[in-house]
């Protein structure tokens, strides 16, 4: 079960695992940490969009403390700009890109990563240029990942960062696929591919995709989070989880 960030900045998850037992997490955004106390958690569980995760949490017992989990900021370093590489080790996962946990991409991004590398060992495991080529093939993976992650950060109003044109084109039409995928299956489905990286963002732009977004997802916006004027400090929101 997982609950995306709403209008107030807070969401969570909840994922069942043997024992009857539940894996339980809050998110908020923007230095709004959820409480790490009983009463102060379920209290911060039943602010977020869905009721569901605050029921698990009401109705079930705790077997240990919530544990604090503080994401300050995604880190994208840009090996492939490096006019010389260093040579004997390569950089993978998120040593080279770290996202925004609530998108949920680093294990999947870290995997199509290795797969990158597979092709350029096959291309010639010994070449001294492996590096290079390596970062430069792992760079694009990371492109559609970060992209997503970025544009979704950047469409809160407290985060500071450039919005540029396409950036805010993209934002209002991401709005619309949410608005309709709440309607459309087909929408829904394809969005959720797309947010999981199975399918590239352009699956969202296809004519059939396209028409039922512009038909069906002209309801009226959620209004977007409050946070009281307060920028992140790094330009990036402050992500917090504690985890039960």
């Amino acid at each position: 079960m997982i609950v995306s960030t709403g209008a107030n900045g807070r969401g969570g998850g909840a994922i069942r695992v043997e024992g009857d037992r539940w894996h339980v997490t809050l998110a908020g955004m923007l230095g709004d940490h959820p409480p790490t106390d009983p009463v102060g958690f379920a209290a911060f569980a039943n602010t977020i969009s869905s009721p569901d995760i605050h029921d698990i949490v009401t109705s079930s017992e705790p077997l240990d403390e919530a544990v604090p989990h503080r994401f300050r900021s995604p880190v994208r370093r840009r090996f492939e700009r490096l006019g010389t590489v260093p040579q004997g080790f390569l950089v993978l996962g998120d040593a080279l890109c770290s996202f925004n946990p609530l998108y949920a991409q680093g294990m999947a991004v870290a995997a199509q990563q290795v797969m990158a590398l597979r092709d350029c060992l096959h291309d010639g495991a010994e070449s001294a240029d492996l590096p290079t080529r390596f970062y430069s093939a792992a760079s694009k993976v990371v492109d559609v990942a970060w992209q997503l992650s970025a544009g979704a950060d950047l469409s809160h109003p407290g985060v500071l960062g450039p919005r540029t044109p396409r950036t805010r084109l993209t934002n209002a039409y991401v709005a619309r696929v949410q608005r309709a995928a709440h309607v459309d299956p087909l929408v829904a489905r394809t969005f959720l591919r797309v947010a999981n990286l199975v399918e590239p963002p352009t699956a969202l732009l296809h004519p059939r995709i396209a028409s039922r977004i512009l038909l069906r997802g002209n309801a009226r916006p959620v209004a977007p989070p409050d946070f009281g004027g307060q920028p992140s400090v790094d330009r990036t929101p402050i992500l917090t989880e504690p985890t039960r």
